[in-house]
């Protein structure tokens, strides 16, 4: 499968501050990435939010691939980024070959879709900014080691 796919990507470079895919596009293509770092932004009614950084060997747009849906968020290149591009015809073929990738995709768009939902569901005040959860997070870590 691995020797498969590497003939049928295609490889993509995308400069810092470009979008690489956005919300509500209706593209067929998911993307791994091979060097650089992306953000993940999804747009709600409470406003724009940050839900994480992805990078080398993570991948994202398999929804709108194997689903057919919108993009459900809008992902920008934070760095220079090199990435595969996997076609719906490319994907289709793996599928064939290996029922374990198709039960792997349906369970990362499961935890995905549950993550969006929550986020694009949750009231504006229980929303918290990435830079906020850190925060918290160092605040609790720091008050633990005390």
């Amino acid at each position: 499968n691995l020797k498969y796919l590497s003939k049928q990507m295609q490889m993509i470079q995308v400069k810092a501050g470009e979008t690489i895919v956005q919300q509500g596009g209706k593209e067929e293509q998911m993307y791994i990435i091979s060097e650089g770092y992306a953000k993940v932004l999804v747009k709600s009614a409470q406003g724009v939010i940050d839900v994480g950084k992805i990078g080398p060997g993570q991948f994202f747009g398999e929804m709108s691939l194997v689903l057919g849906e919108e993009r459900s968020a809008t992902v920008h290149a934070e760095t220079n980024c090199r990435l595969f591009e996997i076609s719906k015809g490319t994907m289709k073929k793996l599928f064939d070959k290996d029922p374990y990738l198709l039960k792997f995709v349906a369970e990362v768009i499961d935890k995905r879709k549950i993550k969006n939902d929550s986020i694009l569901n949750a009231p504006k005040e229980e929303i918290i900014e990435k830079e906020d959860r850190l925060k918290i997070l160092k605040n609790k870590i720091a008050a633990f080691f005390k």
